[in-house]
């Protein structure tokens, strides 16, 4: 007995074709659907810590002592390019007495490069830099405790991030206390 189609023409039930894979494509449909969900569940997931803000400026702070003085930076450990990161330093003295002579800190120029820099506060009495460090002389805060904050955004091409330090030197070039961090730059 012939079928007939939509148009008319009539076929043979030979050429009628089943509708249901086979079971081999079942299994890769399966598979998929697998794998989809799987995909699915990790981008949601991805989502719900970009909006719960895991993937923003994360800081902390470090800190060491030497020679009567007491360093601590605070930076961001991970970041993002564009966006405000901040940095700062403290020096304190150990005692709690006023500092009556000028501070001298050197700082990682390299790391200082992955930044937009807006300002320094308060501005140096001198600086000088190398490719070794940058030297920031400040004049004697007549206080026991001396903050530099450093105004800056990633810079937007910067990627992966680098390691930096930061010291306090005295006036015979001898390092007092240092600290030594590393600031990862998220895509």
């Amino acid at each position: 007995m012939a079928a007939t189609t939509g148009w008319g023409q009539a076929t043979s039930e030979a050429a009628v074709h089943p509708t249901a894979p086979p079971l081999d494509e079942g299994r890769f449909q399966r598979r998929e659907l697998v794998l989809r969900r799987v995909f699915v569940a990790a981008l949601s997931l991805f989502l719900l810590a970009a909006a719960v803000g895991a993937f923003g400026v994360r800081t902390v702070e470090k800190s060491a002592s030497g020679d009567g003085f007491d360093l601590t930076v605070t930076y961001a450990r991970v970041t993002r390019p564009g966006l405000a990161t901040p940095w700062s330093l403290e020096v304190a003295s150990a005692d709690g007495e006023p500092i009556t002579e000028p501070i001298v800190i050197e700082v990682d120029p390299a790391y200082f490069d992955l930044f937009d820099e807006n300002g320094l506060d308060p501005d140096p009495a001198a600086a000088t830099a190398t490719d070794r460090a940058l030297r920031w002389e400040f004049d004697p805060p007549d206080a026991p405790v001396f903050n530099v904050s450093f105004d800056a955004r990633i810079e937007p091409a910067a990627q992966w991030g680098r390691p930096g330090w930061a010291r306090v030197v005295d006036d015979e070039g001898t390092v007092v206390a240092e600290i030594r961090w590393r600031t990862t730059v998220m895509p």
